[in-house]
């Protein structure tokens, strides 16, 4: 027997305990260690090959996997893969749909037994995503492929099971995207975009930092479930809420989509809140702007509206609205500015309803009507797109209704217009020019652009304008875009254009108008000696404003008031073409009778040249004289022509270098007295033989013949004949005029016939145009009778009158004066003006002897 004592009964539980942890232990730690060891060796590129089918199962696309792949050993394993490389459809444009630098995968193991790929986290570094239609499919949904034959197990029900990818969190790093379309390519750079979900079917969160044509962009939102997405089970309200912001804008979309990987069932809304609209020009698809035009800069805009698909499943637009607040439009037009701008349509192939209210330069303004449907400005070249238009302000409407073939590059325009204006002043600052305050105006256009569109011209047809100053009507075409060409065919019944400029200032003043030019310095002080002064002023020709258009006018006026005088069935032609404005023959009415004229203005070489022709074969003194605010002095019919030739840019010049005749001729007419005392009250003062009353007191006398020729060579004026023959004063003269120096030396000899004497006083004409200067000779008397003073003084008390002959000078002066064309002559009856109180007209003679 031994001596050792039994174990205690309290130690046999404790031993057991050991002995079973130990067990556990061993059967813990050696799977563990085992797994470790496998783990630690396991190399996942003997497995390439695996992988890359089970991937290419799964997306239905082939996957390959052209570099190396690592395991990292962390809780969760994570498979990193270089050059990883998905097909594209089967006839895309590319052989290859994604291209990855490196991918980054975390893998949960025990859910690859049941064949399912679960990505905890899925990062792509560097990838080339080409996102595009192959044959009406898009390329970014993905249809896995049945399992192959061999892999159907023995002791299956005879189907394999498939493998399914799940994804938990998805991230691109440094990602370029390619949109393909018909329209050309469209790129996306992604900075850094995650796709996070906390549980299989839970929301996904959405977060993009990515840069769209230069422009950084931010994308933030949640959606359904991304495994319902990857499986294509996504059905019902599957929710959607993105937000895009860019340039201080941001647009919400919000809504559900019952089949989010066809994208279709959708119904969303679209809200958006542009800071400046201008800012977003860049991210504009090119072409949808004509070249050259940038969004406007309307500010505060908001814009709304719903976005689902119709019975077809085409995609459909409806409840669009667009809205701007205060906004300054004075890059597009000086002085503009927006208060509010609406925009309303209930779909896009619904009429635009517009509402806006603006002011220019503090004169506010509304625009009210309709456009045409927002499908329509992208429509077939032939379908019209239609505007209804009303412009209101300062109590006067313009309404313009018609179409634009192409409204997007403005062309093909066919718009009627009509105006009602209660006041044209009202209206300046509108135009940004004084306008003449002409009311109750109405009229009506036809408008039309150029063949290449508005950029390039307008024209205005069946033009009609009515007021109380008159009526205008014909047809208006402007070209520009290159050298700028004006031609228009004017009508009118009735235009009193003196009516027009008697209307004075615009009513409202101008004040936010640009300010006109500052005046210049004064002149400096005129030197000791300086130039005398003139009477024909220093005007430019416009020869700048000649050369930069081109243009053909044509009037036809039936009565035109201007200066006072009316003139009738005027009929003209003005043609300009590169600096040469060419007055073509035209026939006018002008006060007393028909001109005819022609002329040409040459402002195309260094020097312009001038030349004009005029003819006036009978036309009647008095209407003259009243234009010439001598109304009353004188009737008859007369005869002007003229041919004359200038060169210069000034008036000046034109006048130093004149050349060729001018005639002026009338018979048989009348003229008063006291228009004569006023002419020659100068001559009788510095003869100092009669009193210029004289004249102013014998009334309304015959005038028998009025001959003046001018012949001009270089600016010098040659007197070729001077005549003046009435019952009381023959005046003939010679001499030249200077036009350029403007000085005269002149030889006139006037001769009164007093009762049955003729009083002769020679004189002299010299000096300037604006300082002439008259000295007379001596006096001689001749009677028919007795000679000397005591036979005018004779004839005079004894009352014995008659009217000398027609002077023998009247024939040839006439002559000249009509450069040899036929015309009346004077009758030899010398008809009434002699003088009827010869004692009263002697009393004059001895009190006015001193001047």
């Amino acid at each position: 027997m031994s001596d050792a004592p039994p174990p205690s009964p309290s130690r046999r539980p404790r031993r057991r305990f050991r002995i079973l942890t130990w067990i556990l232990l061993l059967i813990i730690l050696v799977p563990l260690a085992a797994a470790g060891i496998f783990i630690a060796s396991f190399d996942p590129n003997a497995y390439r090959g695996r992988i890359a089918a089970a991937l290419s199962q799964a997306t239905g696309r082939q996957v390959t996997l052209a570099g190396p792949l690592s395991l990292a050993l962390t809780p969760v394993p994570s498979l990193r893969a270089q050059d990883l490389r998905l097909a594209n459809l089967p006839g895309g444009s590319a052989a290859e749909m994604v291209q990855v630098a490196e991918i980054e995968a975390s893998i949960s193991l025990w859910p690859l037994l049941s064949h399912r790929i679960a990505l905890t986290r899925l990062v792509l570094h560097q990838p080339r995503i080409l996102l595009e239609r192959v044959g009406g499919q898009p390329n970014w949904i993905f249809h896995p492929n049945p399992p192959a034959a061999s892999a159907v197990s023995a002791n299956s029900s005879g189907a394999a099971q498939p493998w399914h990818l799940s994804l938990r969190s998805f991230r691109l790093i440094d990602a370029g995207l390619v949109w393909r379309g018909a329209g050309g390519d469209e790129s996306i750079d992604v900075a850094d975009a995650s796709v996070t979900s906390n549980a299989d079917d839970g929301p996904i969160t959405l977060h993009g930092a990515i840069r769209w044509r230069d422009v950084p962009v931010t994308l933030e939102g949640t959606t359904g479930p991304i495994d319902d997405l990857l499986a294509g089970s996504a059905t019902g309200n599957w929710p959607l809420d993105l937000t895009l912001s860019a340039a201080g804008s941001k647009a919400n979309l919000q809504g559900s989509v019952a089949d989010p990987m066809h994208a279709t069932g959708y119904i969303l809304t679209l809200r958006g809140e542009i800071a400046a609209l201008e800012t977003l020009g860049p991210l504009l698809p090119p072409g949808l702007l004509p070249a050259g035009t940038t969004l406007p800069p309307l500010h505060g805009v908001t814009v709304s509206a719903m976005l689902d698909q119709d019975a077809k499943g085409a995609p459909r637009i409806s409840r669009i609205a667009a809205q701007a607040q205060a906004s300054d439009l004075g890059t597009l037009l000086p002085g503009l500015k927006l208060d509010s701008l609406s925009l309303i349509a209930p779909a896009m192939d619904q009429p635009v309803t517009v509402n806006i209210l603006g002011e220019r330069h503090d004169f506010a303004f509304t625009v009210s009507g309709t456009l045409g449907a927002i499908a329509a400005l992208r429509g077939p070249a032939q379908t019209a797109y239609p505007l209804d238009l009303v412009l209101s302000a300062g109590q006067s409407n313009l309404h313009a209704q018609g179409t634009l073939a192409q409204p997007l590059v403005l062309k093909g325009a066919n718009v009627a217009l009509s105006a009602q204006v209660a006041n044209l002043a009202t209206l300046s600052p509108l135009f940004e020019a004084p306008l003449p305050a002409a009311t109750a105006l109405t009229g009506s256009a036809n408008l039309a652009d150029a063949p290449e569109g508005f950029a390039h011209g307008l024209a205005l047809t069946r033009l009609s304008l009515n007021g109380p100053e008159g009526d205008l009507g014909g047809e208006v075409a402007v070209t520009y875009g290159g050298r700028t060409a004006v031609n228009a065919t004017l009508r009118s019944t009735r235009l009193d254009l003196d009516a027009l400029r008697a209307m004075g200032q615009p009513l409202v003043p101008l004040s936010a108008m640009p300010a006109a030019p500052p005046p210049p310095p004064p002149a400096a002080p005129a030197p000791a000696h300086a130039e005398p002064r003139r009477v024909i002023p220093d005007l430019p020709l416009p020869v700048a404003a000649l050369r930069s258009f081109d243009g053909d006018l044509r009037l036809g006026f039936v009565s035109l008031r201007l200066g006072g005088a009316e003139y009738r069935a005027l009929v003209t032609r003005v043609t300009l073409d590169h600096g040469k404005l060419a007055l073509m023959p035209s026939s006018v009415v002008v006060p007393g009778g028909a001109m005819v004229a022609a002329g040409s203005l040459d402002a195309s070489g260094a020097v312009p040249q001038v030349s004009l022709s005029a003819q006036a074969p009978n036309i009647a003194l008095a209407p003259v004289l009243a234009a010439l605010g001598l109304g009353g002095a004188g009737q008859g019919f007369g005869q002007v022509f003229a041919s004359l030739n200038a060169s210069g840019a000034t008036t000046r010049a034109l006048a130093a270098s004149l050349s060729g005749p001018l005639g002026i001729s009338v018979v048989n007419g009348v003229v008063d007295g006291q228009m004569l005392a006023r002419v020659f009250a100068p001559a009788f003062k510095a003869a100092r033989v009669l009193p210029p009353a004289l004249l102013a007191a014998a009334g309304s006398l015959p005038l028998r013949c009025l001959a003046l020729r001018l012949d001009s060579t270089a600016g010098h004026a040659n007197v070729a004949a001077l005549v003046f023959d009435s019952s009381l004063l023959l005046l003939q003269g010679t001499g030249t005029i200077d036009l350029g120096s403007e000085t005269l030396a002149i030889a006139l000899n006037p001769e009164l016939h007093l009762g049955r004497s003729n009083l002769k006083v020679p004189l002299t004409l010299a000096g300037t145009f604006a300082q002439p200067r008259i000295s007379g000779g001596d006096v001689s008397v001749n009677d028919q009778h007795t000679a000397g003073l005591n036979g005018l003084l004779q004839s005079l008390l004894s009352g014995a009158h008659s009217a000398p002959p027609t002077s023998s000078a009247c024939a040839p002066a006439l002559a000249l004066a009509r450069n040899g064309q036929p015309g009346p002559m004077p009758d030899n009856n010398p008809g009434g003006g002699i003088l009827n109180k010869p004692i009263n007209l002697f009393e004059q003679l001895l009190h006015g002897q001193g001047g």
